[in-house]
């Protein structure tokens, strides 16, 4: 009788392997209802939303090829199994939280994202490139040095601030310490006479935030005062 009980329990587990791994590959559609840098905090609002009738678990965004690469936890209302069957639910659960989008989730490179019934945008998920170039300036007649910080977006680049001090990149060992968050994409900034001048690029499920922060001597506390100052 225990042979055939585990022989049942393998039988179970490949069936939920090949399951696991068809959706990996061929693909599901899911309702992002939204996301978070914790597991737990996802995990949470996905049982809330079963508590409240919907199909629903958590996903880590990265380990997909087919969405944004940003690194949270999405929690989604699905699977669904075809993407019209998404469109009518997507559309269904818009009169409730009109924020919601329907996606594709599977490891092509290829993003398809659901508004409603017929409202379907598809375009290639191609991976992004997103950096700070850091430009040394020459030092003016006092002799303070300057950086000209740049943020660069698949070779395109932007510029963002003349800085003073002698810029650098921040390693990812430091972005607790500075209170930048671990997902950033890049950080950098300078100290020069007392004073600091920070910046961190970090995606979002839809686009790139940079943020601008600062430190000085004789503050009051040791924060770094972040703030958004741009959207890519």
């Amino acid at each position: 009788m225990k042979k055939i009980y585990y022989f049942i329990f393998i039988l179970c587990s490949l069936f939920n392997y090949a399951h696991s791994f068809a959706q990996a590959t061929t693909g599901y559609y899911v309702i992002n209802v939204g996301a978070t840098t914790s597991e737990s905090e996802a995990s949470k609002n996905a049982q809330k939303l079963t508590k409240e009738g919907y199909a629903s678990s958590y996903l880590w965004i990265p380990d997909y090829a087919s969405l944004s690469g940003a690194k949270y936890y999405m929690f989604y209302i699905g699977p669904f199994k075809t993407q019209n069957e998404c469109e009518v639910a997507v559309q269904n659960y818009r009169k409730k939280n009109p924020t919601a989008i329907g996606l594709l989730v599977s490891n092509e490179p290829k993003r398809v994202q659901i508004a409603g019934i017929g409202k379907v945008t598809v375009f290639d998920n191609v991976k992004v490139n997103v950096r700070f170039k850091i430009t040394p300036l020459p030092e003016d007649i006092s002799g303070t040095p300057y950086s000209q910080i740049s943020v660069i977006i698949n070779n395109k680049s932007y510029l963002i601030k003349k800085i003073a001090g002698n810029a650098e990149l921040i390693k990812t060992n430091m972005y607790r310490e500075k209170g930048i968050p671990s997902q950033a994409n890049d950080a950098c900034g300078a100290w020069w006479a007392g004073s600091g001048t920070y910046y961190y690029i970090v995606k979002t499920l839809n686009q790139y935030v940079l943020y601008e922060g600062w430190q000085e001597e004789g503050q009051d506390g040791f924060g770094f005062h972040w703030k958004k100052i741009n959207t890519f």
